[in-house]
């Protein structure tokens, strides 16, 4: 059935297909409405791609709209699995809201992503888009709005909530179900019972549909439970399936400078899941390539007790197999503070030539003063990031062969990082070398220095 838009939107959006449209059988009205919309969307300014610094609309690849005339289509819960960075927030969420928000005012849609933020944020763009098309909404905060339209007993037209609340109200006609789980989540067991909870809960309570859109994280995540259930319609986006997408999204260059892309990549796109931390760690390659790029530093200083300082010192390589650029490490670890090993550190930082040292700790600026004296610049820096993140971050590298130990280190040190997770009460060294990969990664190339986060 050919839904209808609302009359004081359709005549812009059929100005420039006027003619071909006229030609079309009506089956086909609806294939004109989207491509008409998605491009007065553009003319309004929204759904622009960054691209060298320059920002321009993007109009749906052929794989991209047939997701969309599949999403749409399916009767019940349905299921949609892509990698991150292809389209699937753009086209089968927030597109997909104002295009069924516009062809059935009274619609009741809710939103589930796994932030409380991120849900608010989905929510106030598709009113702003709809508000930009000169649809009048009625706000009931950040969350939420209704259209003059809809029916005020019922819910609002388009409301929002995290995964992990507990879902209340009427019930909607559509709940949407927008990555409720990323890379860093695959690991966490309450976490992923805690969403497959939530999407039963919302199966149940659906008046008509609920759709899920994510990525696969772990081989146990809620999404290889739900592909094992006859009654829910799955569509997967692997890489043989869209090239055309890649090549228009140019995906490949940002999977280059982003590692938790890189990560979802090659579980989506390739099918291979990253094995357990640990039995990374434990297959961490060695190589007898040197960096190309400038050596630094990052030094995990300890003050006492039974702390290590670690030392890593690395920098970037393009490897000729993999076509990418790699990092190349050398690791560096002590029992005790650091002041003890100081000479040890000067003599590795002047023999290798390092070009600079991270410190982390900003207010322990006697670090840079003492190694000032050797003429060693240096710079403190402040991390953000908990511990579980950052072994996430180099588990990603190794896991996508992208991180590499020099095979001169000696083998205790090696035999370390490839065994902390069982062996050893403390994880300095690959915190060492987290905090090395993620600023290498975070190089500004045209200055050489480093972004400060």
């Amino acid at each position: 059935m050919v839904a209808k838009l609302y009359p004081t939107i359709r005549k812009s959006l059929q100005q420039n297909l006027h003619q071909s449209m006229h030609q079309q059988e009506r089956s086909n009205l609806d294939h004109y409405d989207k491509i008409a919309l998605w491009q007065e969307l553009n003319r309004l300014g929204f759904f622009q791609s960054n691209w060298h610094g320059q920002s321009r609309p993007w109009q749906p690849t052929v794989q991209q709209w047939q997701w969309f005339d599949w999403a749409i289509s399916q009767p019940k819960t349905h299921l949609f699995l892509g990698a991150r960075g292809i389209g699937k927030t753009e086209i089968l969420t927030i597109f997909r809201c104002v295009w069924q928000i516009l062809h059935n005012p009274r619609i009741s849609i809710l939103l589930l992503t796994g932030t409380q933020q991120r849900s608010q944020e989905i929510v106030q763009l598709v009113a702003q888009m709809l508000q930009a098309l000169q649809i009048p909404l009625i706000s009931s905060g950040r969350g939420s709005f209704r259209t003059y339209q809809g029916r005020q007993q019922k819910s609002p037209t388009l409301y929002s909530a995290s995964i992990t609340s507990r879902i209340r109200g009427d019930h909607p006609d559509l709940i949407i179900i927008e990555d409720p789980l990323d890379e860093r989540e695959g690991y966490s067991h309450r976490k992923k019972e805690r969403v497959m909870q939530s999407i039963n809960e919302a199966r149940r309570m659906a008046y008509e549909k609920v759709f899920l859109i994510g990525q696969f994280v772990a081989p146990d995540d809620p999404y290889a439970q739900l592909c094992q259930m006859d009654q829910i319609a799955i569509l997967t986006a692997w890489a043989d399936q869209c090239p055309d997408l890649i090549q228009v999204r140019r995906e490949e260059f940002v999977v280059q400078e982003n590692p938790m892309l890189a990560y979802s990549w090659a579980i989506n796109m390739e099918g291979r899941f990253l094995a357990p931390r640990g039995a990374l760690f434990a297959s961490i390659t060695t190589t007898d390539q040197v960096p190309s790029q400038p050596l630094y530093a990052v030094l995990d200083p300890a003050f006492g007790g039974s702390d290590r300082t670690a030392l890593a010192v690395g920098g970037c390589h393009v490897d000729g197999t993999l076509q990418k650029e790699i990092i190349i490490a050398w690791v560096f670890s002590w029992s005790g503070s650091w002041h003890d090993h100081l000479h040890q550190m000067v003599e590795i930082l002047h023999t290798m030539q390092v070009d600079r040292l991270f410190y982390e700790g900003k207010r322990h600026q006697e670090i840079g003063e003492v190694f000032a004296d050797f003429a060693i610049e240096s710079e403190g820096f402040d991390t953000h990031l908990n511990k579980r993140y950052k072994i996430e971050h180099v588990s990603g590298f190794v896991g996508l062969g992208r991180l590499r130990l020099h095979e001169s280190l000696h083998q205790e040190q090696i035999d370390r990082i490839r065994h902390w997770h069982t062996a050893l009460p403390h994880d300095d060294e690959v915190d060492a070398l987290a905090m090395l990969t993620y600023r290498l990664f975070h190089l500004d190339q045209s200055s050489r220095r480093f972004w400060k986060h």
